[in-house]
């Protein structure tokens, strides 16, 4: 069992066991067999090593009938008191989104011929999957899917008609791309796992200056800082600049419209946590851990990214 202060350091790999209709074959090959296959393959892997922090492992079903296994999993974590961590609001720096940023940055680092494209929506259109109940439950959750789908293999049943081979079989599934989704998996939870959580809270000032003046909460098991910025139409954050152990850092003619900003803890082995944006919106933890966490800016409801 996780002790109390790793409890509220959980990251979670999900996916979706699909079970349709009884009296017909589905195999579910790739969704969502080569899922399954994946977090047990990332199980495995990473049962060799230690963390600061605990990973929990889910394969859920009933995400077809109705998000059944994400809504019990969502459920069962806020009733074990794992709501360390929310969604709220804020334009384009909800903690979801900065998880898919983490993401998105640390792929090209460590995988070759690979690409991870963010796609800055909840999932696909009229469609739905399991990071929807964890989003809706507070959690920050970012989903992995296919870039290209074949529909001839997807949501078929198991048939030969005109010539073409439908349903979703073992034949279908590209195993080398399952190896690369797999690792990026695998690779981001131990990354997360070994990096200081973000600062509690994060704090910019600067109005009517030449100079954006960054303040953050100091973090016990980090040892340095990095400060965070990017124009505000950037997907990604673009610029840093390192803070060692301070919790305050002016940066001199970088004014304070013109960009976003955001801090991210580094362990002494190099590992980051996740970039926390200002404000409310992008906090990585509630009010309850947070007593004088300050007021969003913004009230506009925000729209998650799908890693894709």
């Amino acid at each position: 069992m996780p002790t109390p202060a790793l409890v509220r350091r959980f990251f979670l790999v999900t996916v979706a066991s699909l079970v349709t209709l009884a009296a017909l074959p589905a195999p579910g090959a790739d969704d969502d067999g080569s899922g399954v296959a994946a977090v047990l393959e990332a199980a495995r892997v990473l049962s060799c090593y230690r963390f600061p922090a605990t990973i929990v492992y889910a394969v859920l079903s009933g995400e077809e009938q109705g998000l059944y296994g994400g809504k019990l999993l969502a459920a069962t974590a806020l009733a074990r008191g794992l709501r360390e961590i929310r969604y709220n609001g804020g334009e384009v720096d909800s903690p979801a989104r900065n998880l898919a940023r983490y993401i998105a940055r640390l792929a090209p680092r460590v995988l070759w011929n690979f690409h991870v494209r963010m796609i800055d929506r909840t999932d696909r259109f009229d469609r739905g999957g399991d990071q929807m109940p964890m989003l809706a439950a507070g959690f920050p959750a970012v989903r992995f899917t296919e870039a290209a789908e074949n529909y001839h293999r997807q949501h078929q049943d198991v048939r030969v008609a005109n010539g073409i081979a439908y349903g979703d079989v073992l034949a279908g599934v590209d195993f080398a791309y399952l190896a690369q989704v797999t690792r990026l998996n695998a690779i981001t939870l131990a990354s997360l796992a070994w990096a200081p959580p973000p600062p509690t809270v994060v704090r910019i000032s600067g109005a009517v200056t030449p100079d954006a003046v960054v303040q953050w909460s100091a973090v016990p098991s980090a040892v340095g800082y990095r400060v965070w910025w990017r124009d505000t139409t950037d997907p990604q954050w673009r610029y840093r600049r390192w803070a060692g152990n301070r919790t305050r850092m002016r940066l001199p003619g970088v004014v304070i419209d013109d960009y976003f900003f955001g801090v991210s803890s580094v362990s002494a082995d190099g590992f980051a946590s996740p970039v926390e944006f200002p404000g409310s919106a992008g906090a990585f933890w509630t009010p309850s851990a947070v007593n004088s966490a300050p007021k969003s800016r913004t009230g506009a409801k925000q729209v998650v990214p799908t890693q894709r």
